[in-house]
């Protein structure tokens, strides 16, 4: 009988610690990416026509906010002076940053797929101006040699 009880607590204390575990490594990738994802953001901004920059700062700030509510949620659930939490909660909160991250990981996406048109139409716009230098060029030369 004491054994069960024994072995039951040692189990829970054991799924206890794996919840904390994907808790944390979820936690620590998240914090990554979105400090990765913010960088990307700022240098899209430097691209973006005017007109683009509203939605996409709405859908930046909504992407950010998911992120900083469920860090917020695991850091008050982890806090020094709190309780240590049930592996329910440690569970949730582990999807709750999941969750966040795959609304961050499908902005970076979103951004990355913009800044490669971005990249594209200066490159075309580039190569315009390469071909409008030549037959500039050849029209001077032209000129010049009547």
């Amino acid at each position: 009988m004491w054994s069960n009880r024994r072995r039951q607590r040692a189990e829970e204390a054991r799924q206890a610690e794996q919840a904390a575990a994907r808790a944390a490594d979820a936690f620590l990738t998240l914090d990554s990416e979105q400090t990765s994802v913010a960088a990307d953001f700022d240098l899209l901004l430097g691209v973006l026509a005017p007109a683009d920059v509203p939605a996409a700062r709405r859908s930046y700030d909504a992407a950010a906010g998911q992120c900083q509510r469920a860090i917020a949620a695991y850091l008050a659930l982890n806090a020094p002076d709190a309780p240590p939490p049930a592996t329910a909660a440690l569970e949730r909160s582990r999807a709750d940053l999941d969750a966040a991250r795959a609304a961050l990981t499908r902005f970076a996406q979103w951004c990355r797929t913009r800044m490669a048109h971005a990249a594209a139409a200066i490159t075309a716009a580039e190569e315009q101006a390469g071909d409008a230098r030549d037959a500039l060029a050849a029209a001077t030369a032209a000129i010049e040699a009547t």
